[in-house]
């Protein structure tokens, strides 16, 4: 390629007093530089020292862009002779596929005219296993695709139940988009995939919810419903974060935690245990939804697949027990058995009996100073001897306290009452500790009973 400089010698070169003579690049290819006409030219061209030494170099310059030239023509002729080579092959191959398919189509059109033998029928207790197998084929496909459509439909309205019961509770800020199909997971009611949106005042998108599988807990003495999502995440555009007690990653957002306590909950249950699904850092865990203030039996009634089978029983006392009386006696035990004086645990309400379970009860743990530290009420409660005491094991139900109440985690709560006499507490006939043919002889009756939910407004 010529340089700047080569370029600066040949206007140089063209610019000399008189100069008229054609430069090596301005000739014509395979022609010879002639001499110049002019004498003056040629004379200063000779005895100036920079002016030869720029034609010299100008001269080179000139050689070698002739040599480049030649080499691209050479490269062009080479490439012309490939394309034209590549042409020819490609007439060839053309030429042959149309042959082959000539080939073809005489084949195809002589296979028609042949006659082929006509083939014999299969045997009849052949025929018949063939089309009883197919049958039941059949019938077997048909059940199974109508099973899928009656879950798909059930889901479909368990969905459109459940978005109608979230806004009559003054829900605004959830909307279930999917609900999946009914099944039964580690012995429970639930319905999934789930996949639910958040949004705000406004009713504009601001997140999702997304689960594999959701079940509702109800507590009728404390006249709370619980959404449980397990195995999900809740999203928030790019931001994606498992639920509480998730195997790995962040931790979830506020406000999902369990209640504290000073008496100690239950072990964790199966939703915990289970296993996620997917990427364990994106999904895991269990989120609750508490709502207050509702009535179970309207959801219960509207959603019986995502409920536990506890919550259909609401039995009628059996008249083995007198419940005013037990509960009197129930209190002076828990009075005995708290180690600080005029402070425990009281019950504040017994709906009725059952066994050994004692139904619709409301406990309230009072201070020493005679105030209300926190109130529990719970569906069903029964009591349990244990290494050191006796424990109250307390089922379906809420906690309350300092006016705010949280539902059981997992539904179940349990108090121990480490001071308790176990055989005091026999010997003054209290369900699970003595046989009810061995209660006292007092009136059976229960009309007098108040439930937890009719005393919940009490001190």
């Amino acid at each position: 390629m010529m340089t700047y400089r080569a370029c600066f010698l040949a206007i140089a070169c063209a610019a000399l007093p008189g100069a008229r003579a054609a430069t090596p690049l301005e000739q014509e290819p395979g022609t010879q530089a002639q001499a110049p006409r002019d004498p003056a030219q040629a004379e200063v061209r000779a005895t100036d020292p920079a002016l030869r030494d720029a034609a010299e170099e100008l001269r080179a310059v000139t050689a070698q862009l002739e040599r480049e030239r030649g080499e691209w023509r050479a490269r062009e002729a080479d490439w012309a002779a490939r394309v034209s080579a590549l042409e020819i092959e490609l007439a060839r191959e053309q030429a042959k596929r149309l042959e082959r398919e000539s080939q073809w189509l005489e084949f195809t059109r002589a296979f028609a005219t042949l006659e082929l033998p006509t083939a014999m029928p299969p045997p009849a207790f052949l025929a018949e296993k063939l089309a009883a197998e197919t049958s039941a084929a059949l019938a077997i496909d048909n059940a199974t695709t109508r099973a899928a459509a009656a879950r798909r439909a059930r889901g479909e309205e368990l969905r459109e139940a459940l978005n109608r019961l979230l806004r009559t509770s003054a829900v605004d800020t959830l909307d279930f988009l999917e609900l999946g199909e009914p099944m039964t997971h580690a012995g429970r009611g639930c319905v999934g995939p789930v996949v639910g949106r958040l949004v705000d005042a406004r009713g504009r998108l601001v997140g999702s919810l997304a689960a594999e599988r959701l079940r509702l807990e109800a507590s009728h003495s404390a006249r709370t419903l619980t959404l449980v999502l397990e195995n999900g995440y809740e999203a928030h555009g790019r931001w994606r974060e498992p639920f509480a007690g998730a195997v790995s990653g962040p931790a979830a957002p506020a406000g999902s935690a369990a209640p504290a306590g000073s008496a100690s909950p239950a072990a964790a249950g199966d939703a915990s245990a289970s296993s996620p699904v997917g990427d364990a850092a994106d999904r895991g865990g269990v989120r609750r939804i508490v709502l207050e203030g509702v009535d179970p039996d309207l959801w219960i009634e509207a959603l019986p697949e995502l409920f536990d089978a506890a919550s259909f029983r609401r039995l009628i006392d059996d008249g083995l027990w007198d419940v005013p009386a037990l509960r009197a006696r129930l209190n002076e035990l828990l009075r005995h058995a708290s180690p600080v004086a005029e402070s425990g645990w009281r019950v504040r309400a017994l709906g009725a009996v059952v066994g050994d379970t004692l139904f619709d009860v409301q406990l309230v743990e009072t201070t020493p100073e005679g105030g209300v530290a926190r109130r529990l009420f719970a569906d069903r409660m029964t009591i349990e001897r244990c290494e050191q005491g006796l424990t109250l094991q307390l089922r379906d139900g809420a906690l309350e306290r300092e006016g705010r109440t949280a539902p059981f985690l997992e539904g179940r709560y349990r108090i121990v009452l480490p001071s308790a006499d176990a055989a005091a507490w026999a010997q003054q006939s209290v369900p699970g500790l003595t046989p009810s043919s061995a209660s006292n002889s007092a009136p059976r009756s229960t009309s007098g009973a108040k439930s937890g939910r009719a005393a919940r407004g009490g001190g």
